[in-house]
């Protein structure tokens, strides 16, 4: 099983969202999307709201799951916390390479998660950028 894993605030989630997502479920059998909480943004809507409204765009496509793993921790939320989280979702994945977009673009990383360098988290960060999309992070489980 192929999985990946889409973070972002979705606040509101967009069509721009959708579209990377769609993208996204053409490669991976299964898309998860994480609704996280920005700490550096003033939210539109409440954690509720926005977990809400990603489940209704995504309802009738069989390959996407969304996620409250970001919601349902206590305190702060930090992207290196939720990767351990998902690393113990998936035990028994290989690599979990990931690329995130921060802040209109001021905090861009990636990680080859022990893939030949520039080969995995690079083009990961390529498909956020190309999209447009910011407060993004997005994790590709191999397996």
């Amino acid at each position: 099983m192929r999985t990946a894993i889409c973070s972002g605030s979705f606040d509101p989630i967009t069509v721009g969202h959708v579209d990377l997502v769609e993208r996204a479920a053409a490669i991976f059998d299964e898309v998860v999307l994480c609704v996280m909480i920005n700490g550096e943004k003033n939210h539109m809507f409440t954690p509720q709201q926005r977990l809400e409204m990603v489940k209704a765009a995504v309802k009738d496509e069989p390959y996407a799951i969304v996620s409250d793993i970001e919601l349902s921790r206590p305190g702060k939320s930090y992207t290196s916390d939720t990767l351990v989280e998902l690393k113990k979702l998936y035990p028994d994945a290989r690599h979990h390479v990931y690329a995130y977009v921060l802040r209109e673009n001021s905090i861009m990383r990636f990680s080859d998660d022990h893939e030949p360098q520039g080969t995995a988290g690079m083009p990961v960060l390529d498909v956020i950028r190309k999209n447009g999309c910011t407060d993004v992070v997005i994790v590709v489980t191999r397996y």
